[in-house]
């Protein structure tokens, strides 16, 4: 078996790669976008080659000789959907006997609190832009199935342990006070070991049978926020007890910091405000315009007028509230999803078992953070008073 892993230098990626590679069964062809975060796989003397998934040509001839590929890969939408159809394309008349994409949960959309979902559990509208591609690109793995290519979707929760983006962020948030528990932190938190998740990649490879649609996998057991983040407490200088908030509290804040939506009446309103309509009037044409517009404002009735001159304050200026940093709005609105998944599919289909718990994953975690970032060193004192927007954090 000759695999090729795309995205092979990320988080996932570079742990597929180096579990994989202890395989004696798999020939490993790791793909990176650039050299530039390729640090852990080049220190383990690995052979590395560049892969663009924007260029159809360059997949075919990296995927030549290979007879499987992983698709780790991750950045913008052009690169997670053009570059996906590529790949798959490029999957389906190379002859690859099986594709294992990393899909995520959030492809199911705003799922209303629930226990132990499962993979046919109804999906939701997407709520953000990174739910909407990964909900897109297992569409698009879904119809390049139904034209015969064997395609099998893990899709991990929140990706904990070693180099977790997900947990350095929780720690800055816990440094610059914008996290607050709902509820005192008793909701679930579902999690995903980045290795436990690498290990479900050579589940899948090894897999005889086709597994159609989505598979979850995560770390068997769901902990909650409190757990989480109480094990992240002495790598962040931060003591107990945190700030908590009831869930309708958090309710009410999410919806305060939401955006104002545009509308027609704001914009025109804001078009006839008189800041536009000075700046304007430096130009011949569009003093000529506003005297058009003059005129065709005197046939409008009064109550219209009225509500237009009432839009035309211009963009909203948010001030900072006083008595401190909010709490994060989106760590909020997790903690109020209440979700945990169940993994019977992958248990059967695939012979998945979770190789990490989450204890294990948490030291683990705490074991390289400390290595990465010095905390817990001989210069922790110093590295204390580093600002939390300045440093302190290892990069992935």
């Amino acid at each position: 078996m000759r695999v090729a892993v795309f995205g092979a230098s990320g988080l996932l990626g570079a742990t597929v790669v180096q579990r994989l590679r202890e395989n004696p069964q798999i020939e490993l062809r790791p793909l990176i976008h650039s050299t530039g975060g390729a640090w852990r796989l080049a220190r383990l003397g690995i052979s590395l080659e560049t892969a663009d998934v924007l260029k159809p040509n360059e997949i075919a001839e990296r995927l030549r000789g290979c007879t499987h590929a992983v698709n780790c890969t991750r950045g913008p939408q052009e690169v997670m959907i053009q570059g996906l159809q590529h790949l798959l394309d490029a999957c389906g008349r190379s002859g690859v006997q099986r594709l294992v994409h990393i899909s995520s949960v959030s492809a199911y959309g705003d799922l209303k609190p629930a226990e132990n979902i499962t993979e046919d559990h109804p999906l939701r509208p997407p709520h953000d832009g990174y739910a909407r591609i990964k909900a897109q690109q297992d569409r698009m793995v879904d119809r390049a199935m139904r034209k015969g290519l064997d395609c099998i979707s893990l899709c991990p929760p929140m990706i904990t342990g070693p180099h977790s983006g997900f947990l350095v962020e929780l720690l800055r948030m816990l440094r610059k006070g914008t996290f607050a528990f709902v509820e005192e932190g008793r909701f679930p938190l579902p999690t995903a070991d980045v290795a436990n998740v690498a290990y479900g990649v050579e589940r899948a490879l090894l897999c005889a049978e086709r597994v159609p649609g989505r598979v979850f996998i995560t770390d068997g057991s769901t902990p909650t926020w409190k757990e989480v983040v109480e094990s992240l407490l002495p790598l962040s200088g931060r003591e107990p007890p945190l700030p908590t908030m009831t869930a309708q509290a958090a309710l009410k804040l999410i919806e305060a910091t939401k955006q104002k939506k545009a509308t027609i009446r704001g914009a025109a309103g804001h078009l006839l405000s008189s800041k536009v309509r000075s700046a304007l009037r430096e130009d011949a044409l569009f003093a000529r315009a506003e005297a058009s517009l003059k005129s065709f404002a005197g046939f409008l009735p009064k109550s219209l007028l009225q509500r237009l001159k009432d839009g035309a304050g211009g963009p909203v200026v948010r001030q900072r509230p006083a008595g401190g940093p909010k709490p994060d709005r989106m760590v909020l609105w997790r903690q109020l999803r209440r979700l945990s998944f169940a993994i019977d599919k992958a248990r059967g289909t695939l012979g998945y078992d979770p190789q990490v718990d989450f204890p294990l994953s948490m030291q683990a975690f705490s074991a390289w953070y400390t290595t990465h970032s010095g905390v817990g060193g001989e210069n922790s004192d110093l590295l204390r008073q580093i600002p939390a927007d300045g440093g302190g954090a290892p990069a992935e």
